[in-house]
Order: structure tokens, then sequence, then C-alpha cells
């Protein structure tokens, strides 16, 4: 069974803020719904049902923030910084920005939630206490924690190679695209990070036409999971 590795000089991390399994920091909301709802009268089926769900809310990683971090807008500028702890740790939370001209200036912004599209501004980034290796061939997918949404930011998504960049200067950034224009406080203990380990390999796709009888076969009750 091939293992995760992280790894952290912060001794309260270690202590405290180690990555926990996904499944073991659902958020509460999802824990208290219930599998049956009533809309309109009738019984149905909420989310919480869902396999898919079930399956991608307790796959992997969480990475929680294992301090207070202070998220600033001034002057149309962001910056992040946190208080010190005692730690010898503490230099490493501040990270650069990227300005709008890295972020291919007015071709990307997230969506507001009324459904309009946001002023694209700058992303900011910190570093989190743990780095992240993997054995040789393994990657691992960089994620915005599902389903613990929040109206303040998203956390930029990507791909890293932890078998190869996996130092404390490699991938423990995290980058932060605010979904507003106010200064924030991301509150300790915060997953901000889904982490997700793959192998890489290589894929080939097939192209198949089914007709009619396969659909119906398909649809039959004692023929779906």
């Amino acid at each position: 069974m091939p293992t995760l590795e992280f790894k952290t000089y912060n001794n309260t991390a270690f202590e405290l803020f180690r990555p926990v399994p996904a499944s073991k920091m659902q958020p509460d909301w999802w824990k208290k719904s219930k599998v049956h709802t009533v809309d309109k009268g009738q019984v149905s089926i909420s989310l919480r049902a869902c396999p898919a769900m079930h399956d991608w809310l307790s796959t992997g990683y969480y990475i929680a923030t294992n301090r207070d971090i202070h998220c600033l807008y001034e002057n149309n500028e962001w910056s992040s910084f946190a208080l010190p702890d005692g730690e010898n740790f503490e230099g490493s939370y501040a990270s650069p920005t990227h300005g709008k001209s890295q972020l291919m200036n007015d071709n990307f912004a997230f969506l507001r939630g009324d459904g309009s599209e946001e002023r694209p501004h700058d992303a900011f980034k910190f570093r989190v206490a743990w780095s992240v290796s993997t054995p040789p061939g393994y990657s691992t997918l960089y994620l915005d924690p599902f389903l613990h949404q929040n109206k303040y930011y998203r956390t930029w998504q990507g791909t890293m190679d932890t078998d190869m960049f996996n130092c404390l200067t490699d991938n423990t950034q995290v980058i932060i695209y605010p979904l507003v224009e106010k200064s924030f406080i991301i509150p300790k203990n915060t997953p901000v990070l889904q982490i997700v380990p793959y192998r890489r390999e290589q894929w080939t796709a097939s192209y198949i036409n089914l007709d009619g009888s396969a659909y119906i076969n398909e649809s039959n009750e004692s023929n779906s999971a």
C-alpha cells in the first residue's frame, strides 16, 4: 500500500493540527442533514443518500490552518499574515500575491453568488505548515475543500507532482481567490486544502455507440444499482 507522507517543522501543527482523512472532517451541516426530506408534501431523497457525494466527501485528506490567517484588502490589493505563536516557522506563512496579469487579466473571474461575473482581481497566497510527499509515480490533486463552502474565497485548484516537488518551499503554498472586496479572517482549524493522491498513468479511450435495447436493459430495475 503506498504511503502519503506529511512533513512539518511546526510543533503545534504536529501535535494539534495534523492532516486528517476527509471522512473525519465533514461539514457539520452535512452530518446533520437527513436522507429523507419532504418536498411539497411528497417524501423524497436528499443528496445525503448520493453515493458519489459521500465518496467525494471521504476522499483524501484535509489540511487545515493551524492559526488564524488575516486576509487584508487595502488600496485594491490583497495581502495576508498570521500572528506569531512562538514557533520558528513564523516567517514561512508570508507569500507573494498573483497579480491580475498572471491571472490572464480579465479572462478569468469566479462568479458572484447571484451568477453575475465578479471583477477580476489579485489572488494571494500563504503557506500551510505541512508539505506532502508521495512515492515515485504518484501525484496529488490540491482541491478546494468540497462542500466546505464560504462566501469569502475559493482555494485555487491544481496538480502537484509530489514525488518530485515535496519540500516546504514547493507544495505548502495555498493560492486564495477572494470573492469579496473587504478584509476577512480564515479561522484556525479551517480546512483550506483537500489533498487527493493518485497514480500517474497513460490512458486510452474507447467510444461505443449502443442501440436502444441496451438502454432499456440498463434502465431495467433488476439491472440497476
